[in-house]
Order: C-alpha cells, then sequence, then structure tokens
C-alpha cells in the first residue's frame, strides 16, 4: 500500500502547507481509541497519521491508509473530527514573507472492524532499541 518517494514528495511545496492526514480508531464495543508506539520518541503513544500521497485521492482515503499501515486497522471513516495548522511556518519563508503553516493536519474517526495481526509497519526498526511498532487500546 505504501507509495513511492515521488509520489510521498509530489504534495510537498515552498508554498503551500504539507498536508497530513490521521486517523483517531475508535473501538466501539469497548469504547476505546487505538493508540501506537511513536517512532521518535521512545515511550510516547501516538495516533497514526501520515503524508497525504497522490495516490490517494481523498484526505479520508489517506486517513484510512495509514492507520491500516501504522496500526492494522481495518474499518470505516466517519466524520472528520479536526483539521488544524502547524504553528510552525514552512521552512523557507523570510521573515518578511506572509506566514504559511509547515503543515495541515487532518484528522478522522474510524470505527475498528478489524485488527491485523500484522501490518506494513509492524515489522520497522526503532531507534533506542525498539523491534517494531506496538499498540494499545
Amino acid at each position: 500500500m505504501s507509495s513511492s518517494n515521488s509520489d510521498k514528495e509530489a504534495h510537498r511545496s515552498s508554498t503551500h502547507p504539507r498536508i497530513v492526514c490521521g486517523a483517531v480508531p475508535i473501538d466501539y464495543d469497548s469504547k476505546q481509541i487505538l493508540l501506537i508506539s511513536s517512532r521518535k520518541h521512545q515511550g510516547n503513544w501516538v495516533l497514526p497519521k501520515g503524508g497525504y500521497e497522490l495516490s490517494d485521492v481523498r484526505l479520508e482515503t489517506a486517513a484510512s491508509r495509514e492507520a491500516y499501515e501504522e496500526a492494522g486497522v481495518i474499518g470505516q471513516v466517519r466524520n472528520l473530527i479536526l483539521s488544524i495548522d502547524d504553528k510552525r511556518p514552512i521552512k523557507t519563508l523570510s521573515d518578511s514573507d506572509p506566514f504559511i503553516p509547515r503543515a495541515r493536519y487532518h484528522f478522522f474517526e474510524i470505527s475498528v472492524e478489524d485488527l491485523n495481526n500484522t501490518w506494513p509497519e509492524s515489522g520497522a526498526s526503532f531507534p533506542l532499541r525498539h523491534e517494531g511498532a506496538e499498540r494499545v487500546f
């Protein structure tokens, strides 16, 4: 499901924010939200998220893809929960340029229908002796 680097880079721009789509995977039977271990910050738990890719076509598709790739979530996208801009500016801006956020985040509610035992990023190596992604409700 993962796309090439050229596909991922297609939406990066020095004049527009990077589009990031995230999932809030909810198990309605247990009334819990699924979190995954952070790759960047050992010991932290985060929501699945990642950059919008050309193959995604819609923001909802990107959120669903990220939930599957990072946590093995299979489910239905229900609602847009939050759209928020990064407070940091794009790196290429000068002081005289108008503010452009580095990224724009869109988080979608996903009703968890199933969890795969393995998922695309479950075997990824992590710094500080992390041997793979973890997930927890």
